[in-house]
């Protein structure tokens, strides 16, 4: 089984008072994130987007 949500547009929110006041939802799924997990993600998600760019073309 494999759950694969690549035709679902994420969503990002912000509950200013919560523990984790990063919620970002992707289809059914909603992910609680505090500040630093959040930062953490999105140089994550830079660094792929960047390892991609840096590809040869026909390797990605």
């Amino acid at each position: 089984m494999r759950l694969d949500a690549q035709n679902l547009a994420p969503r990002v929110s912000v509950v200013p008072n919560a523990v984790r006041p990063i919620k970002l939802r992707v289809g059914p799924l909603r992910f609680s994130l505090d500040h630093d997990e959040a930062i953490d993600l999105a140089r994550q998600l830079v660094a792929a987007v960047d390892d991609l760019a840096n590809e040869p073309p026909g390797m990605a």
